[in-house]
C-alpha cells in the first residue's frame, strides 16, 4: 500500500469515529490526510470504494490466517479452535468490524452491513473445511458469530484467564458440536 493510499484510510478512519460513513465526506477525508482532492481519486473512485477497500484489506489479512492455519494445523478440529481464537482477539481490537457484527446501523453503508461480511466470511471458511465434502459454510459462520459475541460478556468474568478459559472451552463444545451427530441426536429427541 502506498503513504497516500495509507493516509487517506487513516484519515477515514479517524473521521469515521466523529460522523460514521454515511456523513463523512471525501472533502473532509481529503482535508484530514492534508492531501488534494484529485489525489484521493488517484486511490478511490469514491468514499465507497475507500470503506470496501478498507473491508477488504481486513479479509485479506485473515485468507492468510487461513492459509497459515490449513498449512500448519492438519487436525480439523485445532484449525477451527485457532480460528475461534483469533477471531475474538481480532475483533476486540477492530472497532469497525465488531460494530459491523453487533448492528450498529451507523456502520452499514453502501454495501457494506452484515450480510456482506458475513458472505465474505463464508468464503474464508471454505479452506478451514477443504477435506469435508457437502458442509454448510454458511452455518459454521453463523456459529461462529454467536461465538464471537461472548466480547460482550467480557465484562462479568473475574479476570483475562476466568475469560480465557471460558472462552476456550466454548470453542471446544462447538467444535465438538460440529462434528456430533446433531441430526440423529435431534431425531431422537
Amino acid at each position: 500500500m502506498e503513504a497516500k493510499e495509507n493516509l487517506i484510510i487513516e484519515a477515514w478512519i479517524k473521521l469515521f469515529w466523529k460522523f460514521w460513513p454515511r456523513r463523512t465526506s471525501v472533502d473532509q477525508i481529503v482535508k484530514e490526510a492534508r492531501i488534494a482532492k484529485g489525489t484521493f481519486y488517484l486511490y478511490f473512485k469514491n468514499k465507497e470504494e475507500l470503506y470496501e477497500t478498507i473491508i477488504h484489506n481486513d479479509f485479506s489479512y485473515w485468507e492468510k490466517i487461513i492459509k497459515e492455519l490449513v498449512d500448519n494445523k492438519p487436525n480439523l478440529k485445532e484449525r477451527i479452535i485457532k480460528k475461534m481464537m483469533l477471531s475474538l482477539d481480532f475483533f476486540e481490537r477492530n472497532e469497525i468490524m465488531k460494530n459491523i457484527l453487533f448492528w450498529n446501523e451507523d456502520y452499514d453503508f453502501w454495501k457494506i452491513n452484515k450480510e456482506y461480511i458475513s458472505n465474505l466470511h463464508i468464503k474464508l471458511l471454505k479452506p478451514i473445511f477443504k477435506d469435508i465434502d457437502n458442509i454448510d459454510c454458511s452455518l459454521i459462520s453463523r456459529i461462529m458469530w454467536f461465538y464471537i459475541n461472548v466480547i460482550n460478556i467480557k465484562s462479568q468474568f473475574k479476570n483475562e484467564e476466568e475469560y480465557n478459559n471460558f472462552v476456550l472451552q466454548f470453542a471446544w463444545i462447538i467444535t465438538n458440536g460440529l462434528f456430533s451427530d446433531y441430526k440423529g441426536i435431534t431425531k431422537n429427541i
